[in-house]
């Protein structure tokens, strides 16, 4: 059943909004956080594009810096709303693969070693892995 409401202010009706962006998040109307993690996800792979084309120039300590410029203020804004949705799984997918980048490990080795030893922060469902 679907319920077609009017609302108005000021004698001016208001359109009804798919999604709308609030304070830089992005919100459906069905209080889903997939319009606002698909927008982050284009975010950290150009953050993944830039730590893997900076890592041959670069030391890992101006690495880090990169990491936290471009990577980490991204992904952790607004996280304790986001981060317990179902579809934010792919965002610590992402974080892996630059943690992965950035050390020069393969791609199925854990990260939680270098989380502790670089002092990064890794939230992974609904568990936060402090520095």
């Amino acid at each position: 059943m679907t319920v077609n409401l009017k609302i108005g202010f000021n004698k001016k009706l208001i359109t009804n909004s798919a999604h709308t962006k609030f304070l830089g998040m992005t919100m459906n109307n069905t209080l889903s956080w997939n319009n606002h993690i698909d927008s982050i996800v284009k975010k950290l792979s150009r953050a993944c594009y830039i730590i893997r084309n900076a890592k041959s120039c670069m030391s890992v300590s101006s690495l880090r810096m990169i990491y936290y410029g471009f990577f980490h203020s991204v992904m952790s804004y607004g996280i304790i709303f986001w981060g317990n949705s179902s579809h934010s799984s792919t965002l610590f997918k992402i974080q892996k693969r630059a943690i992965r980048i950035m050390e020069g490990c393969r791609t199925e080795s854990h990260v939680e070693t270098y989380l502790r030893n670089y002092k990064f922060c890794l939230w992974h469902h609904n568990i936060f892995y402090p520095y």
